[in-house]
């Protein structure tokens, strides 16, 4: 992590090196491909706004194949449900469906939304069959999380959000990172990336 690059004492840097490889380790275990993309791009944007993490990163990345090699020779049936689930298409259909129908969702509504937590009661208004795949998502939530806004909020609801985002996190952190590229501020941006990746 970027502030295990930049700690300073040797006690420091083991304790955020090893918190590190549990958060991958974790991370992997969750056995959800949005987690496993999402550390991805928090690992890109960590090297991207800290110059010493960017050094760090093949070494970072090397370690974490090592991790994962070592916890799937561990466990046979890990490795299986791993596998499994990086073929797995129930989720991709999920996806494709509830962001289809999050779209036509904020189309019938596109000022104010058709309401907050609304949309997984009336999924059945807006889920259309396609022909190249099977009808899945009933009752499920859109999975794209600024569509959703959208979708449930309208224009009017997801403006206010992007607004109190970029006031909270955003601008704070564009601030910071132009006089110092301080590893916390890092961290917030980091974490930012993976909420929205998520």
């Amino acid at each position: 992590s970027a502030v295990a690059v930049r700690a300073k004492g040797r006690r420091t840097r083991i304790f955020f090196g090893l918190s590190s490889a549990f958060m991958v380790v974790s991370s992997f275990l969750t056995l959800t491909r949005a987690v496993w993309l999402a550390c991805i791009l928090m690992a890109i944007t960590a090297a991207v706004l800290l110059r010493q993490t960017r050094r760090a990163i093949g070494g970072g990345a090397v370690a974490a194949v090592g991790l994962f090699l070592i916890v799937l020779a561990g466990s046979p049936s890990l490795q299986s449900k791993a596998t499994d689930r990086a073929r797995e298409q129930r989720p991709v259909w999920d996806r494709i469906n509830s962001n289809e129908a999050g779209v036509r969702a904020f189309r019938s509504s596109p000022i104010v939304g058709i309401g907050v937590t609304s949309f997984e009661r009336r999924t059945e208004e807006f889920l259309v069959q396609r022909s190249d795949i099977p009808l899945t998502g009933l009752r499920l939530g859109i999975h794209n999380v600024p569509l959703a806004r959208l979708a449930e909020t309208g224009l009017v609801g997801f403006l206010a959000w992007i607004a109190a985002l970029a006031a909270a996190i955003g601008l704070p952190t564009l601030r910071a990172l132009r006089s110092e590229r301080d590893p916390r501020i890092v961290m917030v941006a980091v974490m930012y990336v993976g909420y929205v990746a998520i």
